[in-house]
């Protein structure tokens, strides 16, 4: 009887120890993430993974993307969330770890995670670029980011991914990102092909003259910011014009201007 308890009791002493060594494992995994998610969420005190097969990833495109996602609790209860994010900044694969507070909605950190950028074009970032995010508003109608000198394209990688993560925090939070731009009309004058777009920003209103390309012409207003420029050509080339418009000469000195709806 000895002899075939022996093997029993061996397979039963290794399934224990393979199973304690498992989550001993699984308990190391746990606390280093904990430790990362920290770093970009100070008032984590646990969090769980809710990147699980079935969740919808959101991304700008292929390069820039969310990856992995996670809840911060504190207390048991939800107060945050942390994203995984890769962008395009100079080059592909700029990974970024981005923390955002529940209430109230601000960014509570960013950490870079790995790079391919060029290192002596990414160590023109100083320390000040980095620490402009900790604190930042993101229920803003315009979410800017100031960027680094000598190192346009990493900047613009950093926005890029702000940018997902926001819309992942929307997805994952239900709330709806202040809309920044209204387009009140859209017309294309038929004499020139530009097209003119009159847009509610920021509680003032815009003639904005864009080429055909949807590119910026001139403003009847100053426009110092070229962020604000950007803005109005992306939610043009979104909202294709509606109206045209013919100037029609007559006989006389009169001239006639004829409105006519797209459809």
């Amino acid at each position: 009887m000895k002899k075939y308890l022996v093997p029993i009791i061996s397979s039963l002493v290794l399934i224990v120890l393979f199973v304690v060594g498992l989550l001993f494992n699984n308990g190391i995994k746990y606390q280093n993430q904990l430790r990362l998610i920290k770093e970009v969420f100070p008032e984590a005190e646990s969090f769980e993974l809710i990147s699980d097969p079935g969740y919808e990833f959101q991304q700008l495109d292929d390069e820039n993307r969310v990856y992995e996602a996670y809840k911060v609790l504190k207390a048991k209860k939800e107060i945050g969330y942390v994203y995984y994010v890769t962008a395009k900044g100079r080059n592909a694969d700029l990974k970024v770890a981005v923390g955002f507070n529940s209430s109230p909605k601000k960014i509570t950190g960013l950490k870079v995670l790995e790079h391919n950028e060029t290192p002596s074009y990414f160590a023109k970032i100083q320390p000040s670029f980095f620490n402009q995010f900790v604190g930042k508003a993101f229920d803003v109608n315009l979410f800017k980011v100031n960027k680094a000198n000598g190192a346009t394209d990493s900047s613009h990688g950093f926005e890029r991914a702000i940018t997902v993560a926001r819309l992942q925090y929307a997805h994952d939070a239900k709330w709806e990102i202040p809309a920044p731009v209204e387009v009140v009309s859209s017309k294309q004058d038929l004499d020139t092909l530009n097209l003119i777009y009159e847009f509610k920003f920021a509680d003032e209103t815009y003639l904005v003259t864009l080429d055909q390309e949807y590119s910026f012409v001139s403003s009847d207003k100053e426009i110092e910011d070229d962020a604000v420029v950007e803005l109005f050509e992306s939610f043009a080339a979104s909202n294709p014009m509606t109206d045209i418009i013919k100037s029609v000469e007559t006989t006389g000195s009169q001239t006639i201007i004829v409105i006519t709806a797209k459809g």
